[in-house]
């Protein structure tokens, strides 16, 4: 039998999202199996109650809220969201499947690609010139998920979150809902061009060297597995590209 996850829960005693907010949820149905429950495996207050027959199959109401929110039907896979905050949680948490509690971006970092000389010679010439470099760089859109740093949040240490749920299909699950989240496509080859102006100083020759830096997204996403399990997965993904700019006269 399907059980309401805690934050349903609180949701439809309290009606706030767990964050606190109150008037800014969506109910999102999902794709997944129909789930058909008795007025009586919900907890809703006395008063709600009332607008329904005794015994009856709830398929569709209404949450009181600030905004409301109208549940057409439940499904195994069915969430619901606050646009205030963002959030995205659960409605039923023992589906036996993976569900996604959120997504949490915690910082950007740079690693470098190398560099690109371009050089400019003004030698024979009394008087300053100007020049316009366009530079390109191609570089790839992709997802990493770091594993090996994953944990449950119910132990101390790491565990081999892969291995251990092999069978549910964790590792898809998780990388289809992050491309998802970040608006990612699989191994995306992207091109980024700009415009570099220049003054090359007369008499002189000007190497321009851009060192070219990728800008990773990252972050951890919450998940809450078949078991009941709550786990953090950390990952990066690959979102832009920049360079640090250095004339080099001679």
């Amino acid at each position: 039998m399907a059980a309401f996850s805690p934050e349903y829960k609180g949701i439809l005693v309290g009606f706030r999202c767990p964050n606190g907010h109150a008037g800014h949820l969506e109910y999102n149905e999902g794709a997944g199996t129909v789930v058909k429950l008795k007025l009586s495996e919900f907890p809703f207050s006395s008063l709600t109650k009332g607008l329904f027959s005794p015994g009856a199959h709830v398929n569709s109401y209404k949450v009181l809220t600030g905004s409301g929110f109208r549940v057409t039907k439940f499904r195994e896979d069915s969430s619901f969201s606050c646009d205030k905050c963002g959030g995205n949680w659960p409605v039923f948490s023992d589906t036996g499947q993976i569900v996604i509690l959120n997504a949490i971006d915690t910082r950007r970092t740079a690693t470098p690609m190398g560099y690109d000389d371009y050089a400019r010679d003004n030698r024979s010439s009394s008087i300053p010139m100007n020049s316009t470099i366009k530079v390109s760089r191609r570089w790839l859109q992709r997802l990493e998920v770091d594993w090996e740093e994953s944990r449950t949040t119910s132990t101390t240490g790491k565990v081999n979150l892969l291995s251990q749920y092999a069978s549910v299909g964790l590792e898809r699950k998780v990388e289809q809902s992050l491309k998802s989240s970040l608006s990612l496509v699989t191994e995306a080859e992207q091109l980024t061009e700009q415009s570099v102006e220049v003054v090359v100083p007369a008499h002189r020759r000007l190497t321009v060297r851009l060192n070219w830096k990728q800008i990773w997204q990252e972050g951890r996403l919450e998940v809450r597995l078949p078991d009941g399990t709550s786990a953090e997965i950390a990952y990066r993904a690959a979102v832009d590209v920049t360079f640090d700019q250095e004339n080099i006269e001679g």
